[in-house]
């Protein structure tokens, strides 16, 4: 299957991830750390959901595309639920959530703090933050 290429985000820096629906009903979101990373997936992403849409059950129905604060509620109810690390490493690791409605999918890289010197006379720093480098919302 040829899908064709798409322009709809050259340009738009502020664009980091996607949801899309399959009959008018949310199937799934990503979000990624940057605008470089998501511009550099972006089309094998809507190469595969133009597949994973095709093979859908087709309706004769027309659908309307979900409202904004429709995704927004998904995406935010796909992170509720306890989180599992299903894979950690020194750099990295995988949470798993999920919920009645959703499973989420988390990978972060865990940044390595700098080294303190023992001649600066200060303690420990704090590690930095993890970084969220991409989140996958799963509706169920």
């Amino acid at each position: 299957m040829r899908i064709p290429q798409t322009n709809v985000v050259a340009g738009k820096r502020d664009v980091i991830g996607y949801a899309f629906a399959i009959n008018g009903k949310i199937n799934s979101a990503d979000v990624y750390a940057s605008n470089a990373l998501f511009t550099k997936l972006w089309p094998k992403l809507l190469k595969s959901t133009a597949v994973e849409a095709v093979g859908e059950k087709r309706s004769e129905k027309t659908f309307d595309a979900p409202a904004v604060t429709a995704v927004r509620r998904f995406i935010a109810e796909g992170k509720a639920g306890s989180a599992r690390v299903k894979h950690s490493a020194q750099s990295s690791s995988m949470v798993e959530r999920e919920n009645d409605q959703a499973v989420y999918y988390g990978t972060e890289f865990k940044p390595v703090p700098p080294a303190v010197s023992s001649h600066s006379g200060a303690g420990a720093a704090a590690p930095p933050p993890p970084v969220q480098i991409h989140e996958n919302y799963l509706a169920k």
